[in-house]
């Protein structure tokens, strides 16, 4: 007990002095942006300075450049930084707005201070919350996909709380069978769901020979698809399959006129439903 006292204070006095550090570091970087005395060091931009000159990885030399930049308008975001109520979180999100915005109309130092001071202590989340509705920023839906290079995808999205809460609500209903509440597990859950039960064949109907299915020449497979690129049923262009209207057991034929285009599930589902007419058409 009397270690980990002991080894608490002297974590605290080192977070004391990494965070003043930091506020002297942003302090130097204002100065040195100020006088662009990175060209006179032989760097085309503070970005360049303190990537290939310092050596930060990209993300936390912007961040760095961030509050440096902010600091000449907002005279005690260093404070704050030292104090511990300030973090990058709050900087990047603040200057990610001022930078969307300026390009409308300008944001003022005042601006800049006020918006500071109501993001401080704040978590990631609710920052970003108070920044939008500061700026009055257009809520934006779309997704945004980029592919990694071990090709896997990462996806952005943008959720209303409606969405959100019908998401997190199925969350809970299927939490027996996906105990995490990550959103990939979930994903990967309800799709293998959905396509077990689009794809598979009725029982009865993999039982049943009565009604055979006919292989419709790929031309005339291409023509049909062609012309009807989706399920005429319901809509669908996942595994799109050419049906006759009047079947080939009943006297159709492969005359475009009788052909369509339906979904792998509506076409299985139209001949378990021509199958079962026919049984019932036979004498018991």
């Amino acid at each position: 007990m009397h270690k980990a006292k002991e080894l608490d204070q002297k974590i605290r006095g080192i977070v004391a002095r990494e965070r003043e550090a930091l506020g002297e570091l942003i302090t130097e970087l204002k100065n040195l942006d100020a006088i662009r005395g990175y060209l006179t060091l032989g760097f085309n931009s503070m970005f360049e300075y303190l990537t290939k000159g310092l050596s930060y990885s990209n993300g936390a030399a912007q961040r760095r450049i961030d509050a440096a930049r902010l600091a000449k308008d907002v005279p005690d975001l260093v404070e704050k930084l030292e104090a511990g109520t300030l973090d990058f979180h709050h900087v990047t999100a603040v200057s990610k707005a001022i930078r969307q915005v300026r390009k409308s109309r300008r944001v003022s130092s005042e601006e800049k201070s006020q918006l500071i001071a109501k993001v401080q202590s704040e978590a990631e989340a609710k920052t970003k919350q108070i920044v939008a509705e500061f700026f009055d920023l257009d809520v934006v839906y779309e997704t945004k996909k980029t592919v990694q290079k071990d090709s896997s995808v990462r996806v952005e999205l943008t959720l209303s709380q409606e969405l959100l809460q019908k998401v997190e609500q199925a969350q809970a209903l299927i939490s027996h069978a996906v105990p995490t509440k990550d959103l990939t597990s979930f994903l990967e859950y309800v799709s293998e769901r959905i396509i077990k039960q689009k794809t598979q064949v009725p029982r009865d109907y993999k039982k049943s020979t009565a009604i055979v299915a006919v292989k419709v020449p790929e031309r005339v497979h291409r023509t049909v698809r062609n012309e009807s690129p989706a399920c005429v049923n319901c809509g669908s262009t996942w595994f799109p399959q050419t049906d006759h209207r009047k079947s080939k057991w009943a006297g159709g034929s492969d005359d475009p006129g009788n052909l369509q285009t339906l979904c792998g599930p509506c076409n299985r589902a139209k001949y378990f439903h021509e199958k079962q007419s026919e049984a019932d058409l036979l004498p018991s």
